[in-house]
């Protein structure tokens, strides 16, 4: 997709005020421009300053760089009960809780190791 064609689309459709706020390329609608603008950036890639470090993929906001490091290069979160692995400790607790909530603890002997998150971590690991 044409970068400078969709930079001038949205210049245009800032500037036109009469211009319903529906995305030229996929049809969705939007109440607001600054929802237009913002979903420009995140599904067509206006522009994607963020670039990973370790391959060649490149995102418009630093959250989904981060996603992707965690998902494709970082450390995964071990559920210690079974080996479920999640790529955040929000995605993991939740897990605990659907599948573990009647099973006992695991023990406070077992060994945790923290890897990429400052935290302690209490029946769960970093792999």
């Amino acid at each position: 997709m044409d970068v400078l064609r969709i930079k001038q689309d949205l210049i245009d459709s800032l500037v036109n005020d009469d211009l319903d706020r529906i995305c030229k390329y996929c049809g969705e609608s939007f109440l607001y421009v600054n929802r237009l603008v913002t979903h420009l950036q995140l599904v067509h890639g206006v522009e994607r300053p963020f670039q990973c470090p370790r391959c060649d993929k490149s995102y418009p906001q630093r959250f989904m760089l981060n996603h992707h490091v965690r998902k494709n290069h970082g450390p995964l979160v071990v559920c210690a009960h079974c080996g479920f692995t999640a790529i955040e400790l929000a995605q993991l607790e939740r897990h605990i809780r659907r599948m573990h909530e009647n099973e006992a603890p695991i023990s406070a002997a077992t060994p945790v190791v923290k890897d990429y998150y400052n935290v302690s971590l209490h029946g769960f690991f970093i792999q």
